[in-house]
């Protein structure tokens, strides 16, 4: 269980004399907090990327949410308090996409909600990343459960976000997906399967968040093999 994992067992054993840039991005579109069998793939890349952002803290990181729009928490050079942010992270796999629409929407009741639609996200972590001079590692951590086309269906939108991937991993940023069980279920699969592959076929590690600890072990040997 969560309670079992101690922050500091993971990826902060050796400390580097260069600093690594994060990006995280994760999915809070309406398929995240979809339940199956008890339990929804919020719960899953939460239970999974909290503790991999805490042991990452002390690194510069940045960390968006996606749904139909982007919402950005933090940028590289932000200085802020960890803990809210953590706080706020575990509070979302208590809450209903209605009761996220409220906190997230600023009382914009007009705009659009709950898609999928990572675009604009995958472009905010691609100019951080760009625009950085230090020197360091520079990675990327997607949460999602990749449910991004409808089955046998092929969209600029899609290719342009495949693009923004290759980008990444051609200029040397590690890219993870962190994908959800969920996404490998016969009620999913239809919308995932395409998207699984294409990451694949970049060079992108997937890892599942079936298991926070075995996760994390996952993330360690990705990050340690940089």
């Amino acid at each position: 269980s969560i309670d079992d994992i101690r922050w500091d067992d993971f990826l902060m054993r050796k400390r580097q004399k260069q600093k690594r840039h994060i990006v995280f991005i994760l999915d809070i579109s309406n398929t995240m907090f979809y339940d199956l069998e008890g339990i929804n793939s919020i719960s899953y890349s939460i239970m999974s990327m909290v503790p991999l952002l805490w042991s990452l803290r002390r690194e510069k990181f940045g960390l968006c949410f996606y749904e139909s729009n982007t919402h950005i928490v933090k940028d590289f050079y932000d200085e802020v308090n960890v803990n809210p942010i953590v706080e706020d992270l575990v509070s979302m796999m208590f809450l209903t996409t209605t009761e996220m629409e409220k906190r997230y929407s600023q009382g914009r009741t007009s705009m659009t909600w709950g898609g999928t639609l990572p675009g604009k996200s995958l472009e905010w972590g691609y100019n951080e990343i760009t625009d950085i001079s230090d020197r360091g590692d520079r990675m990327v951590f997607i949460f999602s459960d990749f449910v991004l086309t409808q089955p046998g269906e092929e969209t600029q939108e899609s290719k342009d976000n495949y693009e923004i991937l290759k980008k990444r991993t051609d200029m040397g940023a590690l890219v993870c997906a962190c994908v959800s069980p969920l996404a490998h279920k016969s009620i999913f699969k239809p919308y995932t399967k395409r998207s699984i592959e294409e990451m694949k076929k970049l060079g992108i590690t997937m890892i599942d968040t079936y298991k926070p600890r075995q996760f994390l072990e996952e993330v360690q040997k990705f990050v340690s093999d940089a």
